[in-house]
């Protein structure tokens, strides 16, 4: 393979892990919004969410390029991979830098994000479960999901702005709605 291809590849593997992981961060990150602000929408501009993308693009360029010029971290073939990759050996300090960066910390801040949608959803679970409908106190058995297809988001959305979720579910039992919510969480 040439010199170029190989810096190319190596360069451009890396890219795409950087990107991959900041761009599964901004989706975690943009749903627990969801979650949290219900007019969320109304809020996001187009000019805001160009400039995110932006932002996800192009920050792993700068974080892949400062090793490489700076560093002067080599792109090497790896025998064993059967691919051209940056060649951390006398770089400790940047291979940790990636290792944090490019697994740990999407890793880690995606799990804190879904922790808290989750008690999001078990808080306004309570809230509902706890308030009365009409008269009637609303009851919830384990064996009364539903199979309809039912958006998370939109259950949780809906419960944040009650009237709207009330006039909603006249009719409806709201355990059905919230067992099949649970039900999607843990599948």
């Amino acid at each position: 393979m040439s010199t170029f291809l190989c810096e190319f590849q190596g360069l451009f593997a890396h890219y795409c892990v950087y990107l991959s992981s900041f761009g599964v961060i901004a989706l975690a990150l943009y749903r627990l919004a969801c979650v949290y602000i219900s007019n969320l929408n109304h809020l996001l501009s187009l000019n805001k969410l160009i400039l995110v993308l932006v932002i996800i693009w192009l920050l792993p360029i700068l974080i892949i390029l400062v090793p490489k010029i700076w560093l002067k971290v080599p792109i090497t073939y790896n025998d064993r991979l059967l691919t051209c990759r940056m060649n951390f050996g006398d770089h400790t300090g940047y291979f940790l830098f990636y290792i944090l960066f490019a697994n740990l910390l999407p890793s880690v801040s995606v799990g804190i994000f879904y922790f808290l949608i989750i008690l999001k959803i078990r808080r306004s679970k309570r809230r509902i479960m706890n308030s009365t409908h009409g008269s009637t106190k609303v009851a919830c058995t384990a064996s009364s999901a539903h199979t309809k297809p039912l958006n998370i988001f939109q259950a949780v959305y809906e419960i944040n702005n009650q009237k709207e979720f009330e006039e909603k579910i006249r009719g409806t039992k709201v355990c059905d709605i919230l067992t099949h919510a649970a039900v999607l969480m843990s599948s």
